[in-house]
């Protein structure tokens, strides 16, 4: 509103007679309204002031509707470093020592995979020589290490746990199992002592030390020769099926010499049945999903070979083995709930972490034994818990981000953990129990289903291992 003289100028009614007055402001929207005085100034050269000759001095308030500005709200992006193997450094675990087209091609997929999840960026980092110097760096700026280092700190398998126990010393948080699980694992035999301590079903076996010269043989022929520590395969090949004893000096002379080890070896009864495999992602403390459970394909092999997936079959494209296939198992009802269940208990026993696959084989009775746990299994493309997620109807991609989804559900489980260590009251309150013990209560999908809701506290198991199954009328003899 402008004010002179004689006439108001007012935005609604235009130019009305009058002088500017506390209720002609008051009208206008403006308060706490106050007239201060008139000013006249004179022309020192006789101009006519016009509107300016006669001011109204005044002061009030006056709220603006401002115009709303459309903000776009940015949306949350994780810093995910992913951790790999060194391809510039020698790998003894493939067949030339290095790095192939093969292994590229790989982590090109599994980058492709990664760069079609929404809602993360990342880091990657492969060079050893500066990897705890790179991970200091990222140290408050990234959200967690996607660990994909399989074949070990400056690609040694014995020390697989080492890069988890790079993070935990420099307080990052990571995907996948910790260093001790990763260490139990390691060790074949070890693993078989829990699975049979816990009532789970394992092949008759032997061990040889590196200095035996001789051994005793408690078990039956057909044997399998087997590097006692390692994963991969390493060290087992069709001449590892041995039926005489001059074939078990053969297989062990082969593993010491050719491929160099010079550790534990251990001697199993070999299995004529089915050769299985299953997968996992998940965590007890949330939801938890059951691959479908895979049966290797031997019908393309040629008779006479041994039927075994080994070093040749995973390594060497030429090999006969390479024919291979993995196909969805045919099982009956019992055989397949008794694997998924001893599964289970043994990723809990064993302190897996978001995903991890065993390996199992039956009997000539049909009856299933474990042979191997494997925590942070086999990530890429074309491997075994990539075919079983295709199974499940999961992409490439889908199976990176679970594994993902996974730790980030654990990570905060255990955020809240450690809150209840220093304020039981508090982690009550955030993970909803109370007095009633009500708490986190673990969901399993199996395979074919869909996660359901949690049960309520009276249908809630004991973790894993409650109502263990009794399907097989019989007691697994215990390591030898």
């Amino acid at each position: 509103m402008k004010g002179e003289s004689s006439v108001i100028s007012s935005t609604r009614k235009g130019c009305i007679p009058g002088k500017p007055s506390p209720a002609a402001l008051r009208e206008a929207g403006f308060t706490d309204v106050r007239l201060h005085g008139e000013m006249s100034p004179d022309s020192q050269r006789n101009q006519d002031l016009g509107m300016m000759q006669q001011r109204v001095v005044a002061t009030a308030r006056v709220r603006k509707e401002w115009a709303k500005v459309a903000h776009k709200t940015k949306a949350l992006v994780k810093h995910v470093t992913v951790v790999q193997g060194d391809p510039a450094r020698k790998d003894l675990l493939k067949p030339d020592g290095v790095f192939d087209a093969d292994d590229f091609y790989t982590i090109d997929q599994m980058k492709l995979g990664l760069r079609d999840l929404e809602g993360y960026r990342f880091t990657y980092l492969s060079d050893h020589d500066t990897l705890v110097r790179d991970l200091t760096r990222l140290r408050g700026s990234t959200d967690y290490v996607l660990n994909l280092c399989n074949e070990g700190f400056r690609n040694l398998p014995r020390n697989e746990l080492h890069v988890p126990a790079i993070l935990e010393t420099l307080g990052i948080a990571y995907t996948g199992s910790g260093p001790q699980c990763l260490a139990h694992c390691y060790d074949k035999s070890l693993v078989r002592g829990v699975a049979a301590e816990m009532g789970i079903p394992v092949p008759k076996a032997f061990f040889v030390k590196p200095e035996d010269s001789t051994f005793e043989f408690p078990i039956d022929y057909p044997v399998i020769v087997k590097p006692n520590f390692g994963d991969s395969s390493f060290g087992i090949t069709a001449r590892s099926v041995a039926y005489t004893p001059d074939q078990i000096i053969d297989a062990v002379t082969e593993i010491r010499q050719t491929f160099g080890y010079d550790k534990p070896i251990l001697v199993e009864e070999f299995l004529s049945g089915k050769d299985l495999t299953i997968g996992m992602v998940g965590n007890p403390t949330s939801t938890y999903t059951v691959f479908p459970i895979l049966e290797e394909d031997y019908s393309a092999l040629p008779e006479g070979l041994p039927k075994i997936c080994g070093y040749q079959a995973k390594w060497d494209p030429e090999s006969p083995y390479s024919r291979i296939s993995s196909i969805k198992a045919g099982l009956p009802d019992e055989t397949e709930r008794a694997v998924v269940k001893w599964s289970n208990e043994l990723f809990e026993r064993l302190d897996c972490r978001d995903y991890a696959r065993f390996d199992w084989r039956l009997d000539r009775n049909g009856f299933p034994r474990l042979l191997e746990a494997n925590p942070n299994p086999g990530w890429c493309w074309d491997g075994h818990l990539a075919k079983a997620a295709a199974i499940n109807g999961l992409s490439y991609a889908q199976l990176l981000e679970a594994i993902l989804k996974a730790a980030e559900e654990r990570l905060a489980v255990d955020a809240t953990v450690n809150a209840a260590e220093a304020d039981p009251v508090v982690a009550a309150r955030q993970t909803g129990s109370g007095a009633a013990g009500q708490g986190v209560i673990n969901r399993c999908v199996l395979p074919g289903e869909t996660a359901s809701p949690r049960p309520t506290e009276k249908t809630q198991l004991n973790s894993w291992s409650a109502n263990r199954l009794a399907y097989f009328p019989y007691v697994p003899e215990a390591s030898l």
